[in-house]
């Protein structure tokens, strides 16, 4: 049976905790709390665009093909909506 020696720095948690050592462990806990937040953030706003309100219509017509995706300046009131020509739109 081989033993490995653990290669943790036990001078550091061996002994008393001088203000030098506290302040190293401090500002390695800071350093990796802003890392872990910054972490968050990055994740909240990539998964962000998946929670956003959909401004597209569904345009059908009895008989025609439907039409998706159909950004609202299409769907309603405009001289090339989709609605002129009998379409109905709905929100998705």
């Amino acid at each position: 049976m081989v033993m490995v020696r653990s290669k943790i720095n036990r001078s550091a948690l061996e002994g008393e905790l001088t203000p030098e050592k506290e302040m190293a462990f401090m500002a390695r806990i800071a350093v990796l709390m802003t890392v872990v937040s910054l972490m968050v953030v990055m994740l909240a706003m990539s998964v962000a665009p998946a929670f956003a309100a959909s401004p597209f219509y569904t345009c059908t017509k009895e008989g025609e093909a439907t039409v998706v995706n159909v950004p609202s300046k299409y769907a309603h009131n405009s001289p090339s909506g989709y609605e002129r020509y009998g379409y109905v739109c709905t929100r998705q």
